[in-house]
């Protein structure tokens, strides 16, 4: 997956991680798994609406592994701070290091029951 992206921008990157050589995810199957609409996504894919959120939203739904999530947080220029005192941060990089497997709606849940729901999109009902 990292060579695949190698040497690309983040939209770029991310359409080809969603490609059907690479994650086979679609835009609708990305909106059914997330929430995020086609038109988020289009300008994702523009290098355009790059929130914690969305980027977030978008590794954790494709079921990208860490290294690559990573490699997209930094192409989205997205720095996450491993400082214990900020929990925002330090559970998206436990959620993209430990749960990028995981199902979407589990960790969506999961962030509910914390009432930390806003640090992912919510996927549809």
């Amino acid at each position: 997956m990292l060579d695949a992206i190698d040497k690309m921008k983040f939209g770029s990157a991310l359409k080809e991680l969603m490609s059907e050589r690479i994650c086979h995810c679609s835009t609708d199957l990305l909106k059914s798994i997330t929430g995020l609409d086609k038109k988020t996504v289009s300008l994702m894919w523009d290098g355009k609406s790059l929130t914690n959120v969305n980027v977030i939203s978008a590794c954790l739904g494709i079921h990208i592994p860490y290294p690559v999530s990573e490699r997209l947080l930094k192409l989205a220029k997205i720095s996450l701070s491993l400082d214990l005192s900020d929990d925002v941060d330090m559970t998206y990089h436990q959620l993209l290091t430990l749960r990028w497997a995981s199902d979407y709606g589990d960790i969506y849940d999961d962030l509910e029951a914390d009432g930390m729901e806003t640090l992912i999109k919510k996927p549809p009902l």
